[in-house]
């Protein structure tokens, strides 16, 4: 019976802390930063779709450059998937992309603008949530960081 005890004490506590499968989009456990109030409303170009279920958390404007940090309901490897795949045509030309499975970069040079859009993803250490910063306008490209994978 105290085996039975501990047994149940372990399921419990990993389940508290995470270990489970869980219907949230953004698990506790996870830790990713919270969004400022309002930040939620922020309108992204929509051939920058983000993951549905993005979140967000604020947006800064400087010098004809856009920063939006989000929170992505997916881990790196779907993140950065997609994005490959969604920015990849005419007018987005991808510079350099580099996955190291708890962080992502991607770059791309923005036809129509002049400009570059940067992607970068962090994981918390978690596979169910990711954070990130999608950054618009001049934005300076990669230099040194190797050829288009």
């Amino acid at each position: 019976m105290k085996l039975l005890g501990v047994v149940v004490a372990m399921v419990s506590l990993t389940a508290a802390c995470g270990g489970g499968a869980t219907d949230e989009p953004f698990p506790a456990a996870c830790n990713l930063p919270s969004p400022s109030p309002g930040a939620g409303e922020a309108e992204i170009p929509a051939e920058l779709e983000l993951i549905e279920g993005t979140v967000v958390r604020y947006v800064t404007e400087e010098g004809g450059v856009t920063v939006y940090a989000v929170n992505v309901p997916a881990g790196i490897e779907e993140i950065y998937d997609t994005y490959r795949e969604r920015l990849d045509g005419d007018r987005f030309e991808l510079i350099d992309a580099e996955n190291e499975g708890f962080e992502a970069e991607l770059y791309w040079r923005d036809a129509s603008s002049g400009g570059n859009v940067a992607f970068q993803v962090r994981n918390p250490g978690c596979e169910e949530a990711s954070s990130g910063f999608l950054t618009l306008g001049k934005v300076p490209s990669p230099v040194g960081r190797g050829a288009r994978p």
